[in-house]
Parts: structure tokens; sequence; C-alpha cells
């Protein structure tokens, strides 16, 4: 089964394809006049599926993270946007140094089994953790929480908890 680029996800990569390269930049390279870039970037009209993904190649190309696919209201949707990347960052680099300080106390006192567990720690999220967070966020997000016991006060209490 092919895969295609949604009209979301195509908006938002051209969008940052652009913030790197300049919209004269991105009409050369897809062969496509400024105006027709400038009218993606209004998502005022949207191209053909062979454009979408050369499009999203390019921008996965210049570093723009891979979308999370989610699933809301009975459809599929992204996950796209420096939230949802700088959610995962931040706990990963809050881990990094929880992990880093219980070295560093552990090599200080000598204790052997203490190192052998603070360099154990794990400071990656899994993806099944990523996407918890991402859903709740976007549920939270929308006013349209699929559990009635979730607040921003869970999410942030789990949020807080993830990053150690």
């Amino acid at each position: 089964m092919a895969r295609t680029v949604s009209r979301t996800l195509f908006f938002d990569r051209i969008e940052r394809l652009v913030e790197e390269r300049g919209i004269e930049r991105v009409a050369r390279e897809q062969e496509r006049t400024p105006a027709t870039v400038r009218a993606w970037l209004n998502e005022e009209q949207a191209p053909a599926q062979r454009v979408r993904k050369s499009v999203s190649r390019a921008a996965l190309r210049e570093g723009v993270p891979r979308a999370t696919q989610l699933r809301r209201r009975g459809q599929f949707t992204i996950a796209v946007g420096e939230g949802t990347t700088n959610v995962r960052r931040g706990i990963v680099e809050n881990r990094r140094r929880v992990r880093n300080a219980r070295i560093a106390a552990a090599q200080r006192r000598g204790d052997a089994r203490a190192l052998r567990e603070a360099r154990s720690m794990r400071v990656n999220l899994t993806q099944e953790e990523l996407e918890a967070l991402q859903y709740r966020h976007a549920m939270l997000t929308e006013d349209a929480t699929y559990d009635p016991s979730d607040s921003w006060e869970q999410w942030r209490s789990d949020y807080g908890e993830s990053r150690g």
C-alpha cells in the first residue's frame, strides 16, 4: 500500500521547508512559481500527491521531526509541531540530567551498585509513552478529554513524573 501525505502534514512541511530554504528556492526545487508556493503556504490549494511526497521528503532532510499518527475521534490525525517536540525534548533532557547527577553521586561515594543502576537508567521515551502524552495533550487542547477524570493538572503531573 502506497503511503500518502495528508493535506495537514503537507501544509506543516511546506511551512517548515520555506522557513529553512525560502520561497524562491522551494519554488525552483519543486518546479513551481513562487506564487504557487505562497498559495500552498496560505493553504489556498494543495498539490498532487507526488509533490506532497517530494515536499515531505525534502522537509525531513532539513531535520523536521517525523509526524506521529494519533487516533482522535475515530479518525487518524498527526501530532506535529513544536509543542510535542518540546515535550519530548524536555523529558529527555531532564532524565539525562537526573541520570548524570546520579552517576556523579555514585562515583563520589564509590558505590558500584548505585553506579550500575544509574548508568542503566532509561533516558529516551518509548514510542508508546510519547504517543500517550501527545494524545492526551491533543485531547486536552481540544477540551475533548477521552477520560472524564483527565485534566491539565493530571497531565502536568504525569509529565513531571516522566521527567524523572
